[in-house]
């Protein structure tokens, strides 16, 4: 990501102003002001360069309303080190969501997980495959899908 950093004076003092395009080509900026001696404020951009990264990028278009079962795909796709049998199992998982692998992934709430897999008549050691599988695929989507965001985290 590249950035254009400007300090000017303002108000009695220095602001530094910090632009940059995101991955939809949007232009964005941060500023501060308030710094007594431009110095203060050029040491300030670091910081403004670590919220930069922290903040979340814009889904991918192509992705935007992507299924959990079409995300999983996609996701599979990407993950060359595993074999057909191992994305297989990863698909089950999913498929093993009932309904729930057709709806927007974005949409799918914590507890209509819960209640889906409590529903599974499974091997407890076939529900822990399951769960680890599509804890990865949640992830994936997390980050650095960010199809999902976690305010919590």
């Amino acid at each position: 990501m590249k950035a254009t950093t400007t300090y000017r004076q303002k108000n009695n003092g220095w602001q530094i102003i910090v632009q940059w395009k995101d991955s939809s080509g949007k232009w964005r900026q941060l500023s501060k002001q308030g710094f007594s001696k431009k110095s203060e404020a050029k040491e300030y951009e670091a910081v403004l360069l670590q919220k930069i990264k922290k903040q979340p990028h814009p889904v991918d278009k192509a992705l935007q309303g992507v299924t959990l079962a079409q995300f999983a795909e996609e996701y599979l796709k990407a993950k060359k080190s595993l074999i057909h049998g191992s994305k297989k199992n990863y698909m089950n998982a999913v498929n093993a969501l009932g309904s729930l692998a057709d709806k927007p992934i974005d949409t799918i709430t914590f507890r209509q997980l819960q209640k889906a897999i409590s529903d599974w008549n499974f091997a407890p050691a076939t529900q822990s495959n399951y769960r680890i599988n599509l804890r990865a695929i949640f992830r994936a989507a997390i980050k650095p899908y960010r199809l999902i965001t976690c305010s919590s985290r």
